[in-house]
């Protein structure tokens, strides 16, 4: 069966087998599978765009990763905190349930206490006794329950926003 013939049958509407399904990810041109896709999804759901409202809320852009592709983190700036502080989340926040936001979604970097004394020193100097504590059994869960502290943060100002 060519790959035409497995597009042909996809385009019906036809269940197709697993064998069928993997030629197509090795098809040279992707254009043609990708109009078939197109069309189907059109026919499906029509031009009907959904989304939801979210607000991104950077917690720290501190990461123990460094990946090439990515954009987002950063190592530590000289006079800029690790760390978003209260009132920061709080207006970021307030920002996004002004704008219609229905939803907060916090972002941070992948356990940049590991790579950073900056976000070590910053996490300890946030937390209160418990926290140190719990950082000092396991320490992947300090950004954890800095994300809990900033949701219950969000959820004070407009029960409505949360992830």
């Amino acid at each position: 069966m060519t790959t035409d013939d497995v597009l042909t049958r996809a385009e019906a509407g036809q269940r197709l087998s697993t064998t069928e399904a993997l030629a197509l990810a090795d098809c040279a041109d992707p254009r043609p599978l990708m109009a078939v896709a197109a069309g189907l999804r059109d026919a499906g759901h029509g031009d009907l765009v959904s989304y939801s409202r979210k607000v991104f809320i950077p917690l720290t852009q501190l990461c123990r990763d460094v990946c090439h592709y990515c954009t987002f983190a950063h190592p530590p700036r000289r006079g800029e905190s690790p760390y978003l502080d209260a009132d920061q989340i709080l207006a970021i926040a307030t920002s996004g349930a002004r704008a219609g936001c229905h939803e907060a979604l916090f972002t941070l970097g992948d356990k940049p206490e590991l790579r950073y004394a900056a976000a070590s020193e910053a996490l300890a100097r946030i937390g209160e006794p418990a926290l140190a504590a719990l950082r000092k059994a396991r320490s992947n869960t300090s950004d954890l329950e800095v994300r809990r502290r900033a949701q219950r943060l969000i959820v004070s100002i407009d029960p409505t926003i949360r992830h």
